[in-house]
């Protein structure tokens, strides 16, 4: 792959300059720039891939919703900001994506901005409620398919 990468392209290889580091023998230099499927073949990028994304953790930080709502801060519509938290759930269902969670509904923006607990709960629910929608306006199946992202 790194022959393809670099020698056939008649691409002069990455060089460190000076010595190496002790116990470096500078394959992250020829790595730089290079993808997974670059370098494995493509059963092992399929079963490493497959791997990490079952055990990744987090949370995407983009419901748009709250943020038009409370800091009325609108830098793309709604619709594309649903398009796009359908897009990362469908692929976090197709995936088995499970401890990396695809969406964060919090009130808490809301509550900022100076909604009293009421108001912040309902916007809350409503938030919530609109995405589930969606997530199952675009077939994403019932709500068990939802539940684990």
């Amino acid at each position: 792959m790194l022959k393809a990468r670099w020698d056939d392209r008649g691409l002069s290889r990455p060089a460190y300059r000076g010595d190496l580091p002790e116990g470096n023998d500078g394959l992250g230099l020829l790595l730089l720039g290079c993808t997974g499927d670059e370098v494995l073949d493509p059963d092992t990028y399929a079963q490493l891939a497959a791997e990490a994304l079952s055990q990744v953790r987090g949370t995407v930080q983009a419901d748009i919703l709250k943020e038009d709502q409370a800091q009325n801060t609108c830098i793309f519509s709604t619709e594309f900001a649903l398009r796009l938290m359908g897009d990362v759930q469908a692929y976090f269902i197709d995936h088995k994506v499970r401890n990396f969670y695809s969406v964060s509904i919090s009130g808490y923006h809301i509550a900022e901005a100076g909604a009293n607990p009421i108001t912040q709960l309902a916007f809350t629910l409503a938030n919530g409620f609109t995405y589930v929608e969606y997530y199952l306006s675009r077939g994403h199946g019932h709500q068990c398919s939802l539940a684990p992202t």
